[in-house]
């Protein structure tokens, strides 16, 4: 399955009323640093990676943190 369509199923999944409480644990949220990397803004994975970080970011009803492991985990809660 596309990185975009992960990210559109996520983002879809995580936003429905029935769905109370719940942890995610994407890895790599940098992109292996791509995110950052100009050179990368056609990269259709990038640009989902991008995407689902801003969505993230955006939403009041989760609370995210990045830990530090290697390429990066982001710890994702959605609050009940």
């Amino acid at each position: 399955m596309p990185t975009s369509e992960i990210t559109a199923s996520i983002t879809i999944w995580f936003s429905r009323p029935s769905v109370k409480a719940a942890i995610l644990l994407p890895t790599t949220p940098s992109g292996s640093g791509h995110i950052a990397d100009p050179a990368y803004d056609r990269d259709a994975q990038t640009r989902a990676l991008r995407r689902f970080n801003d969505l993230v970011a955006a939403d009041a009803a989760m609370e995210k943190l990045i830990l530090p492991v290697r390429d990066g985990i982001t710890l994702i809660y959605k609050k009940p």
